[in-house]
């Protein structure tokens, strides 16, 4: 099965869950233009509205942390604050609605194109991804890129820190991971048909499985 470089932590570049920050051909902006306040706002102000708005695109962020994070990459991280930073450079399948308040609480295709459809008595589910998703060196993410995020996962060696859903949810859980297996087919489990398609067989129903592949852990980067 080709296997291609995927994500790693920031900048460390190297095969990670998927290479930094994917960068999708359609923008996710919406709004009109604001010109940003100052002065003082109040304790937790993000939460429920957007606080000092920018119609301005691109920029330097900074930021400072208090603890050490567990790591970078996102397939290999279970810290709540580090997952949350994940979101800036990432694009797993879904995502929450970029919005204020109970808003941003919805569900909604990243870098799918729907929702995704469940057949089989809710044992297989199938989700198709953009067309035209590249990494930063201009190759187009696959399906197989995706399958290949979360095989990595299955690697408790390599993967220490990350959650292992996948492989409760799955079928194929006593799969060991890319690195040691060397079929040619992985992760029974997904199947990949064509290079925008994948095709998760699970282990009994589980309608959650969305909100499960909206965790970063799949968080496409272009590095």
């Amino acid at each position: 099965m080709k296997r291609r470089s995927i994500i790693a932590a920031t900048a460390v570049g190297a095969i990670s869950a998927l290479l930094i920050s994917a960068c999708s051909s359609s923008s996710s902006s919406s709004g009109s233009s604001t010109t940003p306040t100052t002065g003082a706002v109040a304790f937790n102000a993000g939460i429920s509205s957007v606080v000092n708005p920018s119609s301005t695109k691109g920029g330097t962020l900074t930021f400072d942390v208090r603890g050490t994070p567990d790591s970078f990459d996102p397939g290999n991280t279970y810290y709540a604050w580090v997952l949350d930073f994940d979101h800036l450079f990432t694009m797993p399948l879904f995502g929450y609605k970029s919005c204020a308040g109970s808003c941003g609480l919805q569900l909604v295709p990243d870098l799918a194109t729907h929702m995704g459809t469940t057949s089989d008595n809710g044992l297989t589910y199938t989700v198709n991804i953009q067309p035209d998703v590249k990494f930063e060196n201009g190759t187009v993410v696959t399906s197989q890129d995706v399958k290949y995020a979360i095989e990595r996962t299955y690697d408790r060696s390599v993967m220490a820190n990350g959650p292992t859903y996948y492989q409760a949810l799955l079928t194929d859980p006593k799969y060991p991971g890319p690195y040691k297996d060397k079929s040619a087919t992985g992760l029974t489990a997904i199947d990949t048909p064509n290079a925008t398609t994948l095709v998760f067989h699970l282990q009994a129903p589980f309608p959650d499985l969305p909100y499960v592949l909206a965790n970063r852990v799949l968080g496409l980067g272009s590095g």
